[in-house]
């Protein structure tokens, strides 16, 4: 009967802490999405200490490195993301993050390899070939990026985040009547999508591509 009791009330112990560790995660989620950045921090850092050794610990690193992300910290997010690679090196959306991280820092080469990575694990995934232009381009390898915004519209053509880009870069590169068809997709697939803070973005992008290429001719 003791030995029963004791086995209850230390699986119940057991179950307890399974389940703080979750609220943190889930409260630091809540307030992260709020924008509420340090205070995401706390539960994060209450859900390692409660269980370090929980399953979805490579989680919380990774949420916690965005945190710091979003605070300016970039540097430390990076350690952060290291932590969670390290628990969970198949996981491609940690090797994406911790690659535009990299970006941040202007490590172009380090956000590649990350991307590569991620790409490797998750081939189909279009946002990761969009980020990954981004790289190449800011690596001054044009040819490279347009390739992979290409790669990601064909993957997806229903995804204004890729045709929005390749019409930015088109733009950027003064190929404006290359990026115009581009960003009148972007338009039609955000207005379908209801989304209205990119329909504004992509439409004031437009309009200065628009006077740019104007000012070009001239």
């Amino acid at each position: 009967m003791k030995k029963t009791l004791v086995y209850i009330i230390l699986s119940s112990l057991f179950l307890s802490s399974c389940l703080k560790t979750e609220q943190y995660i889930e409260i630091g989620n809540t307030k992260l999405a709020q924008g509420k950045y340090e205070k995401a921090l706390d539960f994060y850092n209450k859900a390692i200490k409660s269980n370090p050794k929980d399953a979805k610990i490579d989680e919380v690193y990774y949420y916690r490195g965005m945190a710091k992300e979003e605070m300016g910290e970039v540097a430390e997010a990076i350690e952060d993301y290291n932590l969670a690679i390290n628990l969970n090196k198949k996981n491609p959306i940690f090797y994406n993050r911790r690659g535009l991280a990299q970006n941040k820092l202007t490590n172009y080469e380090a956000a590649i390899d990350d991307m590569n990575e991620a790409i490797k694990l998750s081939p189909n995934e279009a946002y990761f070939y969009i980020d990954r232009a981004a790289s190449h381009d800011g690596s001054g390898r044009p040819s490279l990026a347009l390739n992979d915004f290409k790669k990601a519209i064909e993957l997806n053509p229903n995804l204004p985040e890729a045709e929005y880009n390749i019409a930015v870069f088109y733009a950027k590169h003064n190929f404006y009547a290359e990026s115009f068809s581009h960003f009148e997709k972007a338009i039609t697939l955000y207005k379908k999508n209801n989304d209205q803070t990119g329909l504004k973005n992509t439409q004031a992008m437009f309009e200065k591509a628009k006077i740019a290429a104007k000012e070009s001719a001239e």
